[in-house]
């Protein structure tokens, strides 16, 4: 069972913008572990395992009252549960990580026994429950990526305005500064003051002329900012629309 719907996510660091192109997808998939070979659903990641490991555990807390504990690098579990949504029986609930070059995937499988977990040809209903537990998941763990994310872009973006802003104060009071330094030039008829008014006044030109020329360059990182959050706030809701659809 496969249904793939193809998005553009873009993900932010605090400076720059990565674009990638990320196939969402929940599938059915066999997954070798060090004690067999199991059945379970297999999706995308938006970050690192390690924090969708995380999130993983967050949400078997809030959602089942369970405790997931790590036993190895990628593998986590919860030992011998009852997720009443899924299955009348106990089970191991695991969360397993794939690493590859292009994105990350996790597996979640439910076991039953040693060498037995669910799956769609033995337990077709119990499936279909993993699989909706799997994806309501999914919408957790990219809705906390997205939030991350764009809380990020959000304190980035305000501590630039803040430059900004006070990059604008300092302009201005040097220019006024070098107003009131050559009125006092024109007026003053002593020659060693008149010197020490004409550095100061190009020592105030050249810093003027440095934060002239920076204010631009934080004014286009506000504006390129400003266009990441919006787009990332767009995404949010249509990745939670795609996943909904899955």
């Amino acid at each position: 069972m496969r249904k793939i719907i193809l998005i553009l996510i873009f993900t932010a660091t605090a400076l720059m913008p990565l674009k990638a192109q990320m196939h969402l997808f929940i599938e059915e998939q066999s997954v070798t572990l060090e004690d067999g070979v199991f059945t379970g659903w297999v999706f995308p990641v938006p970050g690192s395992l390690e924090s969708s490991f995380k999130d993983f555990r967050d949400f078997g807390r809030e959602r089942s009252d369970i405790r997931i504990k790590k036993e190895e690098d990628r593998f986590y579990m919860a030992e011998k549960v009852f997720i009443p949504s899924i299955s009348s029986k106990r089970g191991d609930m695991i969360a397993y990580g794939i690493p590859s070059s292009m994105h990350n995937d996790m597996a979640v499988i439910f076991r039953l026994g040693y060498d037995i977990s669910l799956n769609s040809t033995e337990w077709g209903t119990e499936m279909v429950n993993l699989r909706n537990y799997t994806r309501e998941f999914m919408s957790f763990l990219y809705n906390n990526f997205y939030a991350d994310s764009i809380a990020m872009v959000e304190k980035t973006l305000q501590d630039l305005e803040k430059d900004l802003k006070g990059h604008e104060r300092d302009l201005k009071r040097m220019e006024r500064k070098v107003r009131k330094n050559r009125e006092r030039i024109h007026a003053e008829t002593d020659e060693i003051k008149t010197e020490q008014l004409e550095g100061t006044v190009s020592v105030l030109e050249t810093d003027i002329e440095n934060v002239t020329y920076l204010i631009p360059a934080v004014q286009s990182e506000v504006d390129r900012l400003s266009s990441t959050l919006d787009r990332l706030r767009d995404e949010t809701v249509e990745v939670q629309r795609v996943i909904g659809a899955l």
